[in-house]
């Protein structure tokens, strides 16, 4: 652009004898002489002649400047005291000058412009470099960020994995002797007698009772006891019910004790749905147990399936 802008508002032309020479007494002539300057050079030297034609009249001169005043001359509509300036400081550039000599005062100038382009591409070359390092130092630090996280949670997982074996191992020492489903009348809060209407006239309803007896081999008075239930037949693939079961004990279980009991469920419930069937079985396994404070003293329920997945899957991870 500064090329055109300098061809334009100068011109050059060719004078004297021998040898043309540049010369800026219009544009028109300005036009004309650099077409002949140009013509009488080598193929070489044209290349060069080029390279400093650009550089020589642009010496000493501010673009950006220049490109600012002729941008609000433009839009104002009027002439700019700049731009008059530099016309004069081109002509004086170039005005009497032959190709060799152009080129020769062009030399200087273009090896200061490869200078400064080699600086400018070391210089954003050692940006690049200064970013990608920055980049891989974050990298690295999210890296490391994760694998922390990993083995917090890996830690956290062993630790929940090794009370769950713990309270596994303590909880079995709660004995269940047996434990039976059956279904039994739903008791009106009227009496017995219209319990007994009620099953004659066919209006009786029916809940589901579970008795079960428990043994206390624990060092602990226990308060509450929570199971896993499952109501199925031996040898068959699938159950056909599968629920928790809370006891509540009513005074306690003290240690060495057996207790005796029955829970009831309305036919609202999930197990006060379920009906008895012939050779089925209810089995009731341990997974929580209350002091008598109230508070949780073992549990095989803090560590679940997913946990045992999550910590395999990070520990393959960590490998």
């Amino acid at each position: 652009m500064k090329k055109l802008m300098m061809i334009v508002m100068l011109g050059v032309f060719l004078t004297g004898c021998n040898e043309p020479t540049l010369d800026a007494s219009s544009k028109e002539a300005g036009t004309k002489s650099a077409i002949k300057v140009r013509a009488s050079l080598s193929e070489g030297d044209k290349l060069l002649f080029d390279k400093s034609l650009e550089l020589v009249a642009w010496q000493g001169i501010d673009g950006e400047a220049l490109l600012a005043s002729v941008m609000a001359s433009a839009m104002n509509g009027t002439s700019d005291l700049l731009i008059g300036i530099t016309q004069s400081k081109i002509m004086d550039n170039l005005h009497g000058k032959t190709g060799q000599e152009v080129i020769e005062m062009g030399k200087p100038l273009i090896k200061k412009a490869e200078q400064a382009k080699v600086k400018r591409e070391q210089a954003e070359a050692k940006a690049r470099t200064k970013e990608l390092n920055a980049d891989k130092l974050r990298h690295e630090e999210n890296i490391k960020g994760r694998r922390q996280t990993k083995t917090k949670e890996i830690s956290r997982l062993e630790n929940k994995k090794a009370e769950w074996l713990k309270s596994s191992k303590k909880i079995k020492n709660l004995e269940v002797i047996s434990s039976r489903l059956y279904k039994k009348q739903h008791s009106l809060s009227m009496g017995a007698k219209y319990d007994q209407m009620a099953r004659e006239e066919g209006m009786a309803t029916y809940d589901t009772a579970i008795d079960i007896t428990i043994k206390n081999n624990t060092k602990y008075a226990l308060k509450s006891v929570y199971f896993d239930g499952v109501y199925a037949t031996p040898n068959r693939s699938i159950h056909w019910h599968k629920s928790p079961v809370n006891a509540s004990i009513s005074g306690g279980v003290e240690q060495g004790e057996t207790f005796k009991g029955t829970l009831t469920y309305d036919r609202w419930s999930s197990w006060g749905k379920v009906s008895p069937i012939k050779g089925a079985v209810l089995t009731l396994t341990p997974t929580r147990l209350f002091g008598a404070d109230g508070k949780e003293i073992f549990s095989t329920v803090v560590f679940s399936k997913d946990d045992e997945k999550r910590l395999l899957k990070l520990k393959q991870e960590s490998n």
